[in-house]
């Protein structure tokens, strides 16, 4: 499910796009999804395997 996307420049398809912004942009909708959503498993999918995200919520320390 598809919960945030980035817009394409005026006058350009996706199909348009190049294959290396097309790769850049997966991480950033997942890492938007995990906003949307608030499920991790975006953030996790956004960002490389080694990275380690802390964030407060509602006053609490969560590490994804």
């Amino acid at each position: 499910m598809k919960f945030a996307s980035l817009q394409e420049p005026n006058g350009v398809a996706a199909t348009d796009l190049s294959p290396e912004l097309l790769a850049a942009r997966l991480p950033i909708e997942n890492y938007l999804n995990g906003h949307v959503t608030g499920q991790a498993a975006y953030m996790r999918a956004a960002f490389h395997p080694d990275a380690r995200i802390m964030s407060f919520r509602e006053g609490k320390l969560f590490a994804l």
